[in-house]
């Protein structure tokens, strides 16, 4: 293993909770129900806001049609993430972990269907710039299906420059770790924030199973 890609959402921050919130705000106004834990399952976790919003509204959107209510929504969830200083901040270890990862030149990069707004956000609140350049940070721009497909994964894996399988992805939903999968990642490690994520991370085939970054060292790149 020569390189690492992260999933950014529920993968780096633990704000699965703020994403929910917003989505049970706004979904019933426009459809009159919310989601169910299955939807969010299935149609939520790891999709790009033109899927999810197609699927809403049962009709293909264009980006620039689903960015209207993207951007409500994601400025919704912005919100309910401040708000929780414990949703809003980097997972335990992870900055020592980064730190290692930069002094020891293992290429990075972060892998996320968040919007280019959330990406700002990420980047001037968690100090991003300091661990990943900015092309390293590749996120939903409308030219990419989002997850199950691998394709956000084959252009993070193309970006380090390495062969799929001497890179190891971290990930935290099951849409997610079917697109590393996917992608032909050599290994994939499950994160999990609770025992429902936790759940559904025992059902997957994965190389190892985190609850934070305290738990990983350079020995996974053996």
């Amino acid at each position: 293993m020569k390189g690492i890609i992260f999933d950014f959402n529920g993968t780096l921050i633990f704000d699965r909770q703020a994403h929910e919130d917003s989505w049970h705000h706004l979904i019933p106004k426009l459809r009159g129900t919310g989601f169910s834990e299955n939807e969010f399952k299935e149609h939520v976790h790891g999709r790009t806001n033109r899927e999810i919003f197609s699927y809403v509204f049962d009709k293909e959107l264009t980006e620039k049609e689903a960015e209207v209510y993207g951007e409500e929504k994601e400025s919704l969830y912005r919100t309910y993430l401040v708000k929780d200083k414990n949703a809003c901040s980097l997972v335990q270890g992870l900055e020592s972990f980064f730190d290692a990862l930069k002094e020891m030149n293992i290429p990075m990069a972060i892998a996320t269907a968040s919007p280019a707004s959330n990406v700002a956000f990420y980047r001037e609140r968690f100090h991003l710039d300091q661990w990943f350049a900015e092309d390293h940070i590749i996120y939903a721009d409308g030219t990419m299906p989002g997850k199950p497909d691998p394709a956000i994964f084959n252009k993070a894996i193309e970006v380090l420059g390495l062969p799929a399988h001497e890179c190891i992805i971290v990930e935290d939903s099951p849409l997610g770790i079917r697109a590393a999968i996917a992608a032909g990642a050599g290994r994939v490690i499950g994160i999990w924030a609770n025992e429902e994520v936790l759940a559904e991370l025992d059902q997957l085939p994965l190389y190892k199973k985190i609850q934070n970054y305290d738990e990983l060292d350079m020995e996974i790149f053996k």
